[in-house]
C-alpha cells in the first residue's frame, strides 16, 4: 500500500530549518554576501580572497566544485568591471542610435568628436589600470583553465598562482571611482538556466564542425555574458591544441573602444578565424552590430562563427537578414533542452540528488514515479517558460519514499533553476531564513533548489483576488527585515543600468521637466532621492505593482521566489522596524508576477493558523 502524504512526517520542524549532517547550511550561510549581488570592485577582491582560502580547506566534493565556479564567477566579473570602467564614455547616445538606426554612424562620429578631449585625458590617466587589467588576464585565463581542463599545469598548481597574483594585484592602488564600480550581473547566470557547462558545449560543437585546429583563431565575447563565457571557450580551444588562440570582449551597443578596433584589424591581418559568444539572443540586434564592425576592420563573413544558445522564448531564432553576412556566418546553437540544469530535471539526475539528502534522513528507498498531474502541471510551467526572458526553468516530481517493514509514501517537489554558483545562493538563504513563510527547502545543487510541494497536485489553480491580513503581511516584513538585511543599497549609482524600482521613480519624476530635459534632471533628481534610501535596506521579492501582485489560491506548486504564508503571528508581536517600500535588486527582480501557484506551510510555534487559505507575493 502506498499513501500519499500531503502532510508527511518527514518536513519536521528541525528538518526544515537546516542540514547540519551534510555540511549545506554552514557552506551558504558563510555567502550572506550573496544577498547582496551587486558587488564594488573592492568587494569582489576580498569574496575572491576569501572564496582561494576556503577552497584550500576543502576536500574534493561538491563545497569544493563550488568554490571553484564562484572563483571563475568573480574573476570573470572583476575583468568586466574594469574593463567597462576602461570602456567609459563622456556621452552616452546609444539611445539616439537605438531610435534612429540610420543615423548610426553619424552619431558614432559626433560622439567621438565631442569625446576627444576626454579620451585624451583618460588614455594618459588610464595607463596603470590598463597595465592591471592585462595582468589580470592571467588570473582569468587560470580560472578558466581549472574548468575546461587540460594544459601543462596542473589544478594544483593553477590554484597556487592564482592566488598569489591576486594577492600582488590587490595591493595595487585604483582609482577610488574604479574601486567602487559595482559588478553588472550576468543574466545568463543569474536568471536564464545557463551555466559553464553550456559554454563549454557550445565550444565543442564549434570544434567538431571545424576540425582543422591550424591557424589562428579569435574569440570575442560580447559583454556582459562574454566576459565570462570568451575566456573559457579560449580555455577549452587552447586545451584541444588550437594555436595561436587570443580572446577579447567588447560592448558594441556603446562602440568599440581604440585598442578593441586595433585588436579586430590584427584579426583580419593575420586572416583569424573568429568566433563570437554571447547568452541567449532577442533580436538579434546586438549580433548586427557585432557582424557590422567585424566587416568594417576587414573580416570576411565565411571567417566568422556565432555560438549562442536559444531561449524557449524564441525556440526557432535565426540570425536577422539585415546583418551583414548572415548567410556566410556559421550558426553554433544550443537547444533549451540540451542545456545543462535541463539534463540534470530528469528521473534518473533527480532521483541521485534527493538520494543524498532523503538517506541522510533515514529513507533507504528512493524514486521518481511517473504521474498524469504532475506532467500536466509541468506542461503549464513548460508554456510559462515561453512568456519571457527572465522565467526560470521549473520542474515538479513525485517522490515515493520507503524504508524496511514501513508502508512507502509519496511526496511532491518543485525543482527551480536560481541561478548559477554563488549567483543563485540568495534563493537558498531566503529559503531557510523565512522557514513557516515558504515551503521546506531540501536542499541546492548546481543552480536548481529543491523544495516542498504542500498540497494536492490535482487542485486546479484558481486566480481569484482576495485581501491579504495584515497582520500576515506585517509578520512577513518583519521576518526578512530581521533575517535578509542588507548592508547598503546599491541601485542609485549613476552607472546602474538596470530595471528596478529607483528606476521607475526616477523615469516618473522626470517626466515634469518634459521628455527631452528630463534625461538632464536624471543626476540631480538622483541625488535628491539618496536622502530618502532606507537605513535598513532588505532583500525583498521585486515588483509588485497593485493588488495584481497579491494572489489567494488554494495550493498549487511552490517556489522560493513566490513567499506564501499560512500563519500570522500572536497579537503580542513586537513593532515592525521601519523598511523603504520598494523593491531591491538582490533579489529575482525581473521576474513575471505568476498567479498560477503556490503553498502554504506547516504551523509553526508562537504562530496562530489562519482559514484554509494562502496569500502568495509573486516576483
Amino acid at each position: 500500500m502506498v499513501s500519499v502524504a500531503n502532510r508527511p512526517q518527514i518536513w519536521s520542524e528541525g528538518q526544515t530549518r537546516g542540514y547540519p549532517d551534510s555540511g549545506e547550511a554552514s557552506f551558504y550561510d558563510r555567502h550572506e554576501w550573496c544577498l547582496n549581488p551587486l558587488l564594488t570592485l573592492e568587494d569582489q577582491l576580498t569574496r575572491l580572497g576569501e572564496e582561494l582560502d576556503h577552497a584550500r580547506s576543502l576536500a574534493p566534493g561538491w563545497q569544493r566544485d563550488e568554490c571553484v565556479i564562484n572563483v571563475y564567477l568573480l574573476v570573470c566579473g572583476i575583468g568586466c568591471t574594469v574593463d567597462d570602467y576602461l570602456g567609459r564614455r563622456a556621452w552616452d547616445m546609444s539611445l539616439i542610435a537605438e531610435h534612429f538606426p540610420r543615423l548610426r554612424f553619424a552619431v558614432a562620429i559626433l560622439r567621438h568628436l565631442l569625446s576627444l578631449s576626454h579620451e585624451l585625458s583618460k588614455w594618459i590617466s588610464d595607463r596603470p589600470v590598463r597595465r592591471w587589467r592585462r595582468h589580470w588576464a592571467r588570473c582569468v585565463d587560470l580560472a578558466c583553465a581549472t574548468l575546461a581542463g587540460g594544459g601543462a599545469l596542473s589544478d594544483e598548481q593553477r590554484w597556487s598562482e592564482l592566488r598569489s597574483t591576486r594577492d600582488e594585484l590587490s595591493r595595487a592602488t585604483l582609482p577610488h571611482r574604479l574601486r567602487r564600480r559595482r559588478l553588472r550581473i550576468p543574466e545568463g547566470f543569474r536568471c536564464q538556466d545557463l551555466s559553464h557547462h553550456d559554454v563549454l558545449a557550445l565550444a565543442r560543437r564549434f570544434a567538431e564542425r571545424c576540425p582543422d585546429h591550424r591557424g589562428a583563431l579569435g574569440v570575442i565575447g560580447i559583454r556582459t555574458a562574454g566576459a565570462y563565457f570568451a575566456p573559457l571557450a579560449h580555455a577549452h580551444f587552447a586545451a584541444l591544441g588550437w594555436n595561436p588562440v587570443s580572446w577579447l570582449t567588447i560592448r558594441p551597443r556603446e562602440g568599440l573602444t581604440g585598442p578593441e578596433q586595433r585588436q579586430l584589424r590584427k584579426f583580419a591581418r593575420d586572416r583569424a578565424r573568429l568566433v563570437v559568444i554571447d547568452d541567449h539572443p532577442n533580436t538579434g540586434t546586438t549580433l548586427t552590430l557585432v557582424l557590422t564592425a567585424l566587416v568594417r576592420c576587414g573580416i570576411a563573413p565565411q571567417r566568422i562563427a556565432i555560438l549562442t544558445p536559444r531561449h524557449p522564448v524564441r525556440p526557432g531564432w535565426t540570425l536577422p537578414r539585415e546583418a551583414p553576412g548572415a548567410d556566410g556566418v556559421m550558426m553554433v546553437t544550443l537547444e533549451p533542452g540540451e542545456t545543462y540544469q535541463a539534463q540534470l530535471l530528469t528521473a534518473p539526475a533527480v532521483e541521485a540528488l534527493l538520494s543524498h539528502w532523503f538517506g541522510q534522513r533515514g529513507w533507504q528507498r528512493i524514486a521518481v514515479r511517473p504521474s498524469a498531474w504532475v506532467d500536466a502541471v509541468n506542461a503549464r510551467l513548460a508554456d510559462h517558460c515561453r512568456e519571457g526572458f527572465q522565467v526560470r526553468l521549473k520542474r515538479v516530481f513525485e517522490i515515493e519514499l520507503g524504508k524496511d517493514h514501513e508502508d512507502p509514501i509519496v511526496v511532491h517537489v518543485v525543482a527551480k533553476s536560481v541561478g548559477w554558483g554563488w549567483l543563485g545562493y540568495h534563493a537558498y538563504l531566503a529559503g531557510t531564513r523565512l522557514v513557516g513563510f515558504v515551503p521546506p527547502v531540501i536542499g541546492l545543487r548546481h543552480g536548481l533548489l529543491f523544495s516542498q510541494w504542500v498540497g494536492d497536485v490535482t487542485d486546479p489553480p484558481s486566480g481569484l483576488l482576495k485581501p491579504v491580513p495584515a497582520t500576515t503581511l506585517a509578520a512577513y516584513v518583519a521576518r526578512r527585515t530581521q533575517c535578509l538585511r542588507l548592508s547598503e543599497d546599491p541601485r542609485l549609482e549613476s552607472h546602474d543600468t538596470s530595471w528596478d524600482g529607483w528606476t521607475m521613480l526616477l523615469a516618473v519624476l522626470r517626466r515634469a521637466y518634459g521628455s527631452y530635459f528630463g534625461r538632464l534632471k536624471i543626476s540631480a533628481l538622483r541625488g535628491v532621492l539618496r536622502g530618502f534610501t532606507s537605513p535598513h535596506p532588505i532583500l525583498v521579492d521585486g515588483r509588485m505593482r497593485g493588488s495584481s501582485g497579491w494572489r489567494h489560491q488554494r495550493p498549487c506548486i511552490s517556489w522560493i521566489t513566490s513567499i506564501i504564508t499560512s500563519v500570522q503571528p500572536n497579537s503580542t508581536s513586537s513593532t515592525l522596524p521601519t523598511i523603504s517600500p520598494r523593491p531591491c535588486s538582490s533579489s529575482d527582480s525581473r521576474s513575471r508576477p505568476n498567479p498560477n501557484w503556490f503553498t502554504p506551510t506547516r504551523d509553526r510555534p508562537r504562530m496562530d493558523p489562519l482559514p484554509i487559505e494562502s496569500c502568495c507575493i509573486s516576483c
